[in-house]
């Protein structure tokens, strides 16, 4: 089982649970995630085409480091 995080991103975002993979070294989100957390993607380091979901989506990669604000763990997966 990989770690699960309480966290939100951005001023009064909702807080989401989100697994974290600790051996990734890079993030693969929505756009909408970029806007929210100040990401600017029309100048992006690299620009892919990746297979997701059976389709193709452009993936554009920035480099950044963003701080996301931790809330109380959840309970574990399949905890009473």
């Amino acid at each position: 089982m990989r770690p699960v995080a309480r966290f939100s991103i951005g001023v009064a975002q909702p807080v989401v649970s989100a697994l974290i993979d600790t051996g990734s070294e890079h993030v693969l989100a929505d756009s909408s995630l970029a806007v929210i957390a100040g990401v600017d993607l029309d100048d992006p380091v690299d620009v892919e085409e990746l297979g997701i979901g059976g389709g193709f989506v452009r993936a554009r990669f920035v480099e950044r480091t963003h701080a996301a604000t931790c809330h109380a763990e959840p309970p574990s997966i399949g905890a009473p």
